[in-house]
C-alpha cells in the first residue's frame, strides 16, 4: 500500500480484525485474530442505511431524480475519478493475492516499487496542483 508522503507498506487480512498494517519487514501480525460474533438485529427489521427496510421508498416530491442521476454519471466519467477507481481496483487485487501467498518475493518487490513511483508522482501532481506550496493549505483550488 502506499499513501502520499509515505513509504509503502504492506499488510495482512486477519478476518474479522480486517486488514492490519505491517511494520516496515515484518510479514505477520503481532496478535492472534480472533473472531467476532455477530449479534446484528435481522436486516428485515431495521431502517436504511443499517437494514433493508424504506431501502426502495420511492424519491421524495420535488426531487428531480433526472438531474440526481445525470450529476452521477457526469461525476463517474471524470477522468480523475475513473482513475482513483482503477487505481483501488488495482490495490486490492494486489492485496488479496499477497495475502493468498499466490505472489513471488519479485513480484511483491515490483508492487512495492510500483507503489513508491505513485507516490512520488503523487507528491509531484499535488504540489503542481496547489500552486507549488508543497501542500501546505494555502493553494485556491476549487
Amino acid at each position: 500500500m502506499t499513501a502520499p508522503g509515505a513509504p509503502p507498506r504492506s499488510a495482512r487480512y486477519t478476518g474479522d480484525q480486517g486488514s492490519t498494517i505491517l511494520p516496515r519487514g515484518e510479514e505477520n501480525v503481532f496478535f492472534d485474530p480472533v473472531k467476532v460474533p455477530r449479534n446484528l438485529p435481522d436486516a428485515s427489521t431495521q431502517d436504511w442505511p443499517m437494514g433493508e427496510v424504506g431501502a426502495t421508498t420511492p424519491v421524495p416530491d420535488g426531487v428531480d431524480s433526472n438531474a440526481v442521476a445525470a450529476a452521477l454519471d457526469w461525476a463517474m466519467a471524470q477522468e480523475e475519478q475513473k482513475n482513483m477507481l482503477q487505481q483501488n481496483k488495482e490495490v486490492r487485487e494486489q492485496n488479496r493475492e499477497m495475502v493468498k501467498g499466490n505472489l513471488s518475493e519479485a513480484q511483491k518487490e515490483q508492487i512495492r516499487n510500483n507503489g513508491r513511483e505513485q507516490s512520488k508522482e503523487t507528491q509531484k501532481e499535488n504540489s503542481a496542483g496547489n500552486g507549488g506550496n508543497g501542500g501546505s493549505g494555502n493553494g485556491s483550488r476549487r
